[in-house]
């Protein structure tokens, strides 16, 4: 572990473990690339739950982790490509999709992407099998991105679509549409909102 490199942490060396539940918890020291040092638990640096340090929370750019915005666009971009126990990894990461080195840092996303960003716009895929880069992305609104993803996961006809709004017209749960016509509770929700 010393000498590896987690978000804006690199480990330097072994702390005393942190008891929780009877269990020690492995934790280690680390710098941060502002140079400050903390002890940091092993679970938080491999599960990708700690970007930096607290006084790093609020970095030169003015974008937080906890802001809505562009920079949680960039961090579920990464989880999406990364974190294999999400439910939508397997339209992402699990089937290789990736994001470029350069966007590894948040700095270099917000150069790239941040003077075509506005509230409410989310980032899309050109090429719904490339990779998140410069050169595959843009900001589009959610109706769009829903219109524009892999035809086998939206095609469905006018009369389809019609069925569908009427069946949650009458009571029908998302989840017996989602059976009726073989697709996910998550694609019903998005035919009733943006399908017109």
């Amino acid at each position: 572990m010393v000498g590896k490199k987690f978000n804006k942490w690199t480990v330097i060396d072994k702390a005393a473990p942190y008891k929780w539940q009877g269990k020690n918890l492995t934790r280690w020291l680390c710098r941060c690339e502002c140079e400050n040092t903390s002890v940091v638990r092993e679970c938080a640096l491999k599960g990708n739950r700690t970007q930096g340090c607290k006084s790093c929370g609020t970095t030169k750019h003015g974008h937080t982790k906890a802001s809505k915005g562009l920079y949680q666009s960039w961090a579920d971009m990464k989880t999406r490509c990364n974190n294999s126990k999400i439910k939508q990894y397997h339209n992402y990461g699990g089937r290789g999709i990736t994001f470029c080195d350069r966007w590894s840092k948040f700095e270099n996303f917000l150069e790239d992407m941040g003077a075509a960003w506005s509230q409410g716009l989310t980032i899309d895929r050109i090429d719904n099998d490339g990779n998140y880069e410069l050169s595959n992305c843009r900001w589009v609104t959610r109706k769009e991105q829903f219109k524009s993803r892999n035809p086998k996961r939206t095609a469905l006809t006018n009369t389809q679509i019609e069925k569908i709004k009427t069946y949650k017209e009458n009571g029908i749960s998302a989840e017996h549409i989602a059976q009726l016509f073989n697709i996910s509770k998550s694609h019903v929700y998005n035919v009733l909102e943006f399908d017109s």
